[in-house]
C-alpha cells in the first residue's frame, strides 16, 4: 500500500507530483480526503500552513506499507516541495 499526504490538492505541485505514481503503479488507485485533518494528525503529519494556504495542512509524504508494517516514509523538508516524495525517489524508476 502507498499513502500519499499532499498539502493542497490541484496546486501545481500536486498537479506535477501525483501523475508520476499513476504512471508508474499500473494499477487502480484511489484518492481519499481528510477534511477534518483527523488521519493527518495521527500520523503527526500536519503542519500550520497558514501563511501559504489558510491553516492547517498535511505535510508532503509518501509511505509505503507492506503487510501491515510501515516500510518507508519519505517526507519534504519544507512540507510542500516535490522532490523526496517523487514517485521515482520512492518507488524507483518506472521500467518500460
Amino acid at each position: 500500500m502507498l499513502l500519499i499526504g499532499v498539502p493542497a490538492a490541484f496546486s501545481p505541485a500536486c498537479s506535477s507530483q501525483v501523475p508520476g505514481y499513476i504512471h508508474h503503479r499500473g494499477r487502480p488507485i484511489c484518492f481519499f480526503a481528510d477534511p477534518t485533518g483527523r488521519f493527518t494528525k495521527m500520523l503527526d503529519m500536519e503542519f500550520d500552513g497558514s501563511a501559504l494556504f489558510g491553516g492547517k495542512r498535511s505535510k508532503r509524504y509518501a509511505i509505503i506499507v507492506e503487510q501491515g508494517k510501515v516500510k518507508s516514509i519519505a517526507v519534504e523538508p519544507d512540507n510542500t516541495g516535490v522532490n523526496a516524495t517523487l514517485a521515482e525517489k520512492v518507488l524507483g524508476p518506472v521500467r518500460k
